[in-house]
């Protein structure tokens, strides 16, 4: 399969070609950044070229210490690769929290375990899991759970049956998951046997052939010769239609891939209703919630920007006006 993707044209079946590619990504956003300019710019710029420096330098692994910091945690228990985290502070409810971080190189300036003081201040117990950011091949890895999360649970059934040990103990629990967890984050809690998800908006379907972002590439691939306009996806979007042709190779579970098809969970999903970045994703995720005539997905719209240039974060407001009454409201 040979596309052009980001302006560069890449056999998604070379795994040489892909790896340089993921790195032609990262450089082209560096330049981007470069670009944007003003204080945003400057932010950004300033975050992204010593981690980067750091990684090319000396490697993945010379962030390991850094990863696996616990900043004033008393933890009850760690999974043997320190990718799930039990934080106990005395309540009947479990949290379970799938991890998220913003860009491909989040996963390096942050803790894997880094949570919002506001997450942490919930009046819930937490089950904090997350997905070694430091295995390698970069084309697969971080899967976005759908390869496990690390070298101890490293596929979705084994990482939801570690989860499902915890369940037990409490009276009541849910999921918390966003961003590109927004779907398998579902699909593991489905597995583990959780009823109940609040969801941030995010990537709802992995399927190659169902993804929207490996659709809009597909559609330009077959148009170009006509004309058709470079979609010039975002980065993240292209590398993820990378990583989901590699992705198709490795789980043939369609309850994985395109769990939303499929939950049995009752799931609140919020969604900003400024956001485009997810416009797409939300689009198919309506879609599927109709042909299935699903009730127990609960599509939830949020009027909030984060500021005018950002309007696709929505967490400051979901995390802290809706979760607390949220949890406060659980059955189950």
């Amino acid at each position: 399969m040979i596309l052009e993707l980001g302006g560069k044209k890449i056999d998604l079946n070379d795994e040489l070609d892909c790896h340089y590619w993921h790195h032609y990504i990262m450089h082209r956003r560096y330049h981007l950044i470069q670009e944007q300019g003003g204080i945003e710019g400057a932010k950004a710029l300033s975050d992204l070229t010593p981690v980067m420096k750091q990684f090319f330098n000396e490697g993945p692994e010379s962030f390991r210490n850094k990863y696996q910091l616990y900043p004033n945690r008393q933890v009850a228990w760690e999974d043997e690769d320190r990718n799930i985290l039990h934080i106990k502070k005395g309540y009947d409810v479990l949290q379970v929290h799938f991890v998220s971080y913003a860009s491909h190189e989040g996963r390096l300036r942050l803790s894997h375990v880094y949570l919002q003081d506001y997450i942490e201040e919930l009046e819930c117990d937490l089950l904090i899991v997350n997905e070694d950011a430091l295995r390698l091949p970069e084309i697969l890895y971080p899967s976005s759970f759908l390869l496990g999360n690390g070298t101890v649970n490293d596929t979705p059934e084994k990482l939801a049956q570690k989860i499902k040990k915890f369940l037990p103990l409490y009276r009541k629990s849910f999921l918390y998951c966003d961003s590109r967890h927004a779907g398998s984050g579902v699909a593991i809690g489905d597995l583990a046997g959780i009823k109940n998800a609040f969801v941030v908006h995010g990537q709802c379907v992995y399927d190659w052939n169902k993804s929207p972002w490996c659709q809009t590439i597909l559609k330009y691939e077959k148009m170009k010769d006509k004309g058709a306009v470079d979609p010039d996806l975002k980065d993240v979007m292209l590398v993820t239609a990378m990583k989901t042709w590699q992705w198709m190779k490795e789980v043939d579970d369609l309850k994985i891939m395109d769990p939303y098809r499929y939950t049995n969970m009752n799931v609140s999903y919020h969604y900003g209703i400024y956001d485009v970045d997810y416009e797409s994703m939300l689009l198919y995720l309506k879609t599927t919630l109709n042909k299935r005539d699903s009730h127990n997905v609960k599509l939830i719209p949020i009027d909030y920007k984060f500021s005018k240039s950002n309007t696709h974060y929505i967490r400051s407001y979901t995390d802290k006006k809706l979760l607390p009454e949220y949890i406060k409201n659980l059955t189950e």
